[in-house]
């Protein structure tokens, strides 16, 4: 009889110790539950504050209308500037022309 209830004794202690082991297994998760959830709390700031710098669809689209705007002048601009200089090129072509025909005729 005194070696069960030294059996049961034995047994109580070590269920005591796995008790204490299972509350510090316990401790620690939650310790580590804790900082998980602290990181994530600081990465949703973190978006929440990078999401007020970007641009808006709105904001984008006035933008980028006023750049197709002045692209198109340049454009026109561009092509009216190389129509000048093509006729230029013309007229001085000629007017050459008509000096080296009337430079001869006169010879």
């Amino acid at each position: 009889m005194d070696d069960r209830i030294h059996e049961l004794e034995i047994q109580a202690a070590i269920m005591g110790q796995k008790v204490v082991d299972m509350e510090k297994a316990l401790i620690l998760a939650n310790d580590e539950l804790k900082e998980r959830l602290t990181e994530m709390n600081q990465f949703r700031k973190q978006i929440s504050d990078e999401r007020g710098i970007y641009l808006t669809k709105e904001s984008y689209e006035d933008k980028h209308s006023k750049i197709e705007a002045s692209v198109s002048l340049l454009t026109q601009w561009r092509s009216n500037m190389e129509g000048r200089f093509w006729a230029l090129g013309a007229l001085l072509a000629g007017f050459v022309i008509v000096l080296n025909v009337a430079l001869r005729w006169m010879k």
